[in-house]
């Protein structure tokens, strides 16, 4: 199963992605996305994969489909927050290299990082 919620404000449409996206959910959440898309005019696409459980090709083919949609229409597009597990597969396809990742679900890093701070 999965989650699609979109929101549209002042350009930017804003979808939070969450549960399973992959071979079975894709179509369905490249639709919903498309549908919204063609009902605004947006300049900017925010993905929010930050309650996203699983993702595999065919998921990572519908974040690459809006990236493309996006720029065919002079627009941006960028992930907002993904989940730990959501951050490796676009760690390992290299999707952050081309789309930017402002943000993320997982457990903030202290500061000074690990192996800082006092006993070490």
């Amino acid at each position: 199963m999965v989650r699609v919620e979109a929101r549209f404000l002042g350009g930017t449409l804003s979808v939070a992605i969450g549960g399973e996206l992959d071979l079975y959910t894709a179509a369905e959440v490249a639709d919903r996305i498309d549908r919204a898309l063609d009902d605004h005019v947006v300049r900017q696409l925010d993905l929010d994969l930050g309650a996203v459980s699983f993702i595999d090709s065919s998921g990572l083919g519908v974040i690459f489909g809006r990236y493309k949609k996006m720029r065919h229409r002079g627009g941006h597009m960028q992930i907002t927050r993904v989940s730990p597990v959501a951050l490796r597969v676009l760690q390992m396809a290299f999707v952050d290299r081309i789309i930017p990742v402002v943000g993320s679900a997982g457990p903030r890093p202290r500061a000074g990082g690990e192996g800082s701070g006092h006993g070490s």
